[in-house]
């Protein structure tokens, strides 16, 4: 105890000795967090010279790890599932000394999941795996299992359904904060019974995503344990260490010399300055009177200038706009585009405004159904029974099935490139389809993502 003692009054002799110099305090660092995938709570602690850890949760202690002191150090528990509760439990690390004193404690809220389905897994993407752009979230669902539906959730939300095999979500991580987030999937069966898989943790980092950061208040002294309290108190008292002569040394033409007495020289050169006035030779400017008449050349000028002005006017745009239409990818059946990511449309000059955002998928551009033929002046009918899409009012009419490759058009069957899915709560088909059924030219600007949809010309 006199050693622990002594080496803080070395700390704090070492703060005031500092001088000028900024002074470097060492906060005690204490994280409790849970594994990834296990029960396991983690206690990791920096700047503290701790001989034993005890772990709480929900106000009953789980067991008590030694250490060896170290600056650095880490305690790993797994507490028995009877003292966890579903949902928020509070746990509590107290961080002791060799005599055990209690030095620091940590409290932090951690959230369990009471039941979960081992038959039911998140197999990509891994957890604490790192992700940005569009995400595959595919599931494993063992036999035994008729499944009704499948809902992916993300931090607490549904996202989206689906009742085909494979089944699979894309997550659009641009829509979320970069940091910590959970998926999960919700698997009913025929007989309306539902089993949750086990959250997986994953780490959004898009370049220029935003990030939600979370501000720690300035915590007081009073707050603090008696030691650091006081090793931190001290170096505020030291306030005659302030020394400030290199200041003084450059505020201006009145100097001192060490022995405090002005120099008779530094008062002199004063008048040095005044020669620098004289070459004010501003008088060059009068030239400027002579050059003011050249403007009545101008007119001399102007013929000459009016010529060509109408020549490269009426050259130039034409092969702009040719070079744009050479740049653009004609959508049609089979058509493979070299791009990941959203899309932008437009439709009779119109941007279309969707909840669910239209986009390149393994090379094939995918767009909501019902946005589309809607503002082509058709109408759109669900059928949840037979999960079919029936449109009619448009150019041609369209029922499509979930999770098939077979539409029909006008009555006519037709093969579309990828199987029609449902994402929150739309109906999603390639833009192939959509140019067939509305017989509009789909024009993609593959540098862009820019989409320009127009009527055929007859």
């Amino acid at each position: 105890m006199v050693r622990h003692w002594m080496k803080l009054g070395m700390i704090a002799l070492a703060l005031v000795g500092a001088g000028s110099a900024q002074a470097v305090f060492r906060v005690p660092d204490i994280v409790v967090e849970r594994s990834l995938s296990t029960q396991t709570i983690n206690v990791r602690f920096t700047q503290v010279a701790a001989r034993m850890v005890e772990l709480r949760v929900n106000g009953i202690s789980v067991g008590t790890k030694a250490v060896n002191g170290a600056e650095v150090n880490s305690a790993a528990f797994r507490p028995d599932a009877s003292v966890l509760n579903s949902g928020n439990n509070l746990v509590e690390a107290l961080i002791f000394d060799g005599d055990g004193n209690l030095l620091e404690t940590q409290k932090t809220n951690l959230d369990y999941e009471a039941q979960v389905d081992q038959s039911v897994e998140i197999t990509a993407p891994k957890a604490g795996s790192t992700i940005q752009g569009f995400v595959d979230i595919r599931v494993s669902i063992r036999a035994g299992h008729r499944v009704k539906m499948v809902s992916f959730i993300v931090d607490g939300d549904m996202r989206s359904m689906t009742n085909v095999a494979p089944y699979r979500y894309v997550m659009d991580t641009e829509m979320l904060s970069n940091g910590w987030h959970e998926v999960q999937i919700l698997v009913v069966d025929e007989n309306d019974r539902s089993v949750r898989s086990r959250k997986v943790r994953v780490l959004v980092n898009n370049p220029g995503g935003r990030t939600e950061r979370v501000l720690t208040p300035d915590v007081p002294l009073a707050t603090m344990s008696g030691a650091y309290a006081a090793v931190m108190s001290k170096p505020s008292a030291a306030k005659p260490m302030k020394v400030q002569a290199p200041e003084a040394a450059t505020t201006g033409a009145k100097m001192l010399t060490p022995t405090g007495k002005r120099l008779a020289s530094a008062a002199k050169p004063a008048p040095v300055a005044k020669p620098v006035t004289k070459p004010a030779p501003k008088a060059i400017a009068k030239p400027t009177p002579k050059i003011a008449p050249l403007p009545a050349i101008a007119p001399t000028a102007k013929p000459p200038v009016a010529k060509p002005v109408t020549k490269p006017v009426v050259a130039k745009p034409a092969p702009v706009a040719q070079a744009n239409q050479a740049a653009a990818i004609r959508i049609g059946y089979g058509t493979r585009l070299a791009l990941n990511g959203p899309l932008t449309l437009t439709y009779n000059a119109k941007v279309m405004r969707m909840d669910v955002a239209a986009r390149v998928h393994q090379g094939i551009a995918l767009s909501p159904f019902r946005h589309l033929y809607e503002a082509a002046g058709g109408k759109v009918k669900w059928e949840h029974n037979a999960k079919t899409v029936n449109a009619k009012g448009a150019a041609r009419s369209a029922s499509v099935k979930i999770g098939s490759k077979t539409a029909l058009l006008d009555g006519q069957r037709t093969t579309l490139e990828y199987a029609a899915f449902i994402e929150r709560g739309r109906t999603v088909v390639p833009l192939s389809f959509i140019s067939d059924t509305l017989e509009v030219n789909v024009d993609v600007d593959p540098k862009t993502g820019h989409v320009l949809i127009t009527k055929r010309s007859k």
